[in-house]
């Protein structure tokens, strides 16, 4: 379903508002995720010695693990970022797994060497960066610092760590608060900064109507004459080399300015989604119903088709019944081996899967179909 891009900056994330500029968020989590998981697995086995219950550590393990494997998933395109469900599940996951670890390795030397605990739980945190608004990011960075202050604190009391509990608490809980404050200024900052470019787009494009409409007049102008040249091109020619108007001349103009009314009202009645290099099926024209964000995503889909070798595009809009949602079926024809196109028209369906819901492609050896809904249920 589409996202409401109305939303105050601390509500949205920045693949909300920008999902083709964070289309390589996913990739970053995925660089994230295994840097995390390799460094908790590597200071596991560094510091076994000081490994007092091993049950408890590999439970840390299997939970770090599962929390960086559910934030990869979650944050694929396909799901068009992870849901606050996702997002409370996988620091949940990550939480435990720092307090796991500094449990089972309670009795022996603190360290932030073997302690991965927190830096695991801080890049579990930079991960969601691009895929949580900056509320989220703000609580989940003060509940994980809150409680790791405070189990930190009672496994330095514990260990009498060799330059105090105080700085070895700081040390620990440091990169949390700093990914913290630092994600969520910088998501606020980039919201900001492409919320104000998008209302002097939109206050350019408001300035601009003025003479707009003079040069759409032109244009089909223009393809009238082309459209009509063929007949109206050698009467012309025959009435200025005669001289005369007969009554089949007659005819063939009032034929000719039948052809044009006819054109003109159809254009007057074309929806926007007519008007693009498609065919359409949309007997409940509600096309009508679809916002500019997302009549933007489906005019950038059918244009990145056609570019890569997509043809024959079809549209269909049907309505569900009992709820406002739009169910869009696209299907297009093209001769290129199925990866290659997947490759090709990746970073659009990127956006469509941010925009829309239920976004499914199914690819066929000549065929490609995709299918999503649009509207609230």
């Amino acid at each position: 379903m589409s996202r409401n891009l109305r939303s105050s900056p601390p509500r949205l994330s920045l693949q909300d508002i920008n999902p083709l500029g964070s289309a390589g968020s996913w990739e970053l989590a995925i660089v994230l995720g295994l840097a995390t998981w390799s460094y908790a697995v590597l200071s596991t086995l560094a510091g076994r010695a000081a490994v007092s219950h091993h049950d408890q550590m590999l439970l840390a393990l299997v939970l770090v693990t599962l929390g960086v494997v559910l934030s990869i998933v979650a944050s694929a395109p396909k799901n068009g970022g992870f849901a606050r469900f996702d997002f409370v599940l996988i620091v949940s996951l990550a939480l435990g797994a720092a307090l796991l670890q500094g449990n089972a390795s309670s009795g022996g030397v603190p360290s932030i060497a073997t302690d991965w605990g927190p830096l695991a739980l801080a890049g579990v945190l930079a991960g969601a960066s691009s895929f949580r608004p900056q509320i989220d990011q703000l609580w989940a960075g003060f509940v994980a610092a809150t409680v790791m202050t405070v189990a930190m604190a009672v496994e330095g009391l514990q260990s009498s760590p060799t330059f105090g509990v105080p700085y070895f608490v700081i040390t620990a809980v440091a990169p949390i608060v700093i990914v913290t404050i630092g994600q969520s200024a910088y998501t606020r900052h980039a919201i900001r900064s492409l919320k104000a470019w998008r209302l002097g787009f939109e206050q350019t494009r408001e300035d601009m109507r003025t003479f707009v409409p003079s040069k759409v007049g032109r244009k089909i102008g223009q393809d009238f004459l082309t459209e009509i040249s063929v007949d109206v091109q050698p009467l012309f020619a025959r009435i200025l080399g005669s001289g005369i108007i007969t009554e089949g001349d007659s005819r063939m103009a009032a034929a000719a300015t039948e052809r044009i009314r006819i054109r003109l009202v159809g254009i007057a009645h074309q929806t926007w989604l007519e008007r693009l290099p498609v065919t359409v099926h949309d007997q409940g024209r509600v096309a009508e119903r679809i916002d500019v964000s997302a009549r933007a995503a489906v005019t950038a889909l059918v244009n990145g088709l056609a570019a890569h070798g997509v043809g024959d595009i079809v549209i269909q809009l049907t309505s569900a019944e009992g709820s406002q949602q739009i169910l869009t079926n696209v299907t297009g024809t093209h001769s290129q081996p199925r990866i290659a196109l997947r490759t090709q028209i990746a970073p659009i369906l990127r956006v469509m899967y941010v925009v829309f819901a239920n976004v499914t492609v199914v690819y066929e050896p000549t065929k490609m179909t995709l299918q999503f809904d649009y509207g609230v249920d």
